[in-house]
């Protein structure tokens, strides 16, 4: 069982699905409970390993009977844009579509460990926010560590599709995810902990509208 920030929206909602391991057992987890009333949301970068992904879940839709929502690239990078946040920027214009409902996205606890390092190495460290208000996304799955999810992931046999750009470590998070974080996990053990920590005194602070 995952432990997770707030509540799953009791009506319908939509769920950011790429086709990888992790939204797929999130996915999973989701069906478990028929309260659970959800459609997919499915973007297409159009990169290498895109077209199998959307092909994967578009069956993995059809046969749970899940209505999925997809679109692809379609506009071009910008003067100075980096592939990844180009990616990015036409990723929420679709998001961005579809916010008449809560967007549940399917970030983890050492999704936010990375970007806590990440940021902590520019001088300006900062969270994955739970909430965003602009696209009405929630994160529910910000404490759930990776350990968690991949014992959930052989218990109930969740296939997925697997991405090789995210092995590339010329982009810097592969390159903080691939070659520092095992590192940083002996240094530091207790890693865990405080970035837990810091997401639920973060998440205390949106309760009480101080902050997104």
């Amino acid at each position: 069982m995952f432990k997770i920030l707030g509540r799953i929206p009791s009506s319908q909602f939509y769920v950011a699905c790429s086709g990888g391991s992790d939204s797929m057992i999130f996915v999973d987890f989701l069906r478990k409970y028929p309260k659970n009333k959800f459609s997919i949301l499915h973007f297409n970068h159009g990169t290498q390993y895109c077209d199998e992904a959307e092909d994967f879940v578009t069956e993995y839709c059809r046969i749970h009977s899940i209505t999925l929502i997809k679109d692809k690239i379609k506009d071009s990078r910008m003067d100075g844009e980096s592939p990844e946040e180009f990616w990015r920027r036409c990723r929420y214009d679709f998001f961005y579509k579809y916010r008449d409902k809560p967007i549940v996205m399917c970030h983890h606890l050492n999704d936010c460990i990375e970007t806590w390092v990440m940021t902590c190495l520019s001088g300006k460290p900062r969270l994955i926010p739970y909430f965003n208000s602009k696209y009405n996304i929630i994160r529910p799955f910000l404490c759930v560590p990776k350990k968690k999810i991949k014992e959930w992931k052989h218990r109930h046999n969740v296939d997925h599709v697997v991405d090789g750009s995210n092995y590339d470590i010329r982009i810097p998070r592969n390159y903080v995810r691939h070659r520092m974080m095992e590192h940083i996990y002996k240094i530091n053990p207790g890693i865990e902990k405080t970035v837990i920590k810091l997401i639920l005194e973060q998440y205390n602070q949106f309760l009480k509208g101080e902050t997104e």
